[in-house]
């Protein structure tokens, strides 16, 4: 085997080895995201939804039954997080 075939076979398997590494990591993270995390997210996704829909609807982009039904799903997602996340912290 040449010099040059040794090396790209090498720089071949740290790329695996580092794309196995970072899927682990990646798999690692996501169980530790409590449901109070999603909730914090939700509840920040939730408040920006409540700046943005109106906006949305004066501009005709958005009807506002539209806004209006995404904004009860989204205050039924905050509410099903936060029954959740209490869950959660009594364990």
């Amino acid at each position: 085997m040449t010099r040059k075939r040794a090396v790209g076979l090498m720089t071949k398997h740290r790329v695996v080895a580092t794309a196995l590494r970072m899927k682990q990591d990646r798999a690692a993270m996501l169980d530790k995201i409590t449901a109070r995390d999603k909730l914090a997210c939700v509840e920040r996704e939730f408040k920006m939804r409540m700046r943005v829909y109106p906006r949305l609807v004066v501009e005709g982009k958005m009807s506002a039954g539209r806004a209006e039904l995404e904004t009860k799903v989204m205050e039924s997602i905050v509410a099903d997080y936060r029954a959740q996340a209490e869950k959660e912290r009594l364990l």
